[in-house]
């Protein structure tokens, strides 16, 4: 389980550099998303690819404007709950990030349709630039949901990954 998930969040690595020729050229934004039950360590390796992700993607004579490619970790449900709120000032600021990591998307029921609408528009927002997802659901699920968001999951280089296999807890029962 650990090592097939390992490995495809190196493929994505391998994979960004390749694209890049070399590491510390500007580098071509695009979203990875990790889908798959509970407990096979999505979250951890979304962490890992946005923290390679934040070091390719500063170039050296820019190093002084690191804090600017700090990746932003929100999960799904509590940027929703932000816009239900109407806040306004969290919605460009998560907007606008350089790297954006959204944890747990469609992880929470959506009777309203309210949050497939924020993360669509947020989602469209962030076309072309650095943006991991974790998800639950798989992609055929997404589609189900929101045609939309799921064809942007693939869309322009994008990449997505449905992981199948033991879980975390699984492996050391």
């Amino acid at each position: 389980m650990a090592v097939e998930m390992k490995s495809l969040v190196a493929k994505f690595i391998f994979d960004v550099c390749r694209r890049n020729n070399l590491p510390g050229l500007k580098i071509s934004p695009y979203w990875l998303t990790l889908s798959g039950v509970s407990g096979y360590g999505k979250t951890f390796l979304a962490r890992m690819a946005c923290t390679v992700i934040q070091r390719l993607s500063i170039p050296s004579a820019d190093f002084e404007k690191r804090d600017d490619h700090i990746p932003e970790k929100i999960r799904n449900c509590d940027y929703c709950r932000k816009m239900r709120e109407r806040d306004n000032d969290y919605y460009y600021r998560i907007r606008d990030q350089k790297i954006l990591f959204i944890d747990d998307v469609y992880s929470d029921p959506d009777k309203s349709g309210f949050v497939t609408n924020e993360t669509y528009d947020l989602l469209d927002y962030r076309i072309r630039k650095w943006t991991i997802i974790t998800t639950n659901k798989s992609l055929n699920q997404i589609t189900e949901i929101d045609n939309r968001i799921a064809s942007r999951l693939e869309r322009n280089g994008n990449v997505f990954f449905q992981i199948s296999g033991k879980t975390y807890e699984e492996t050391i029962t």
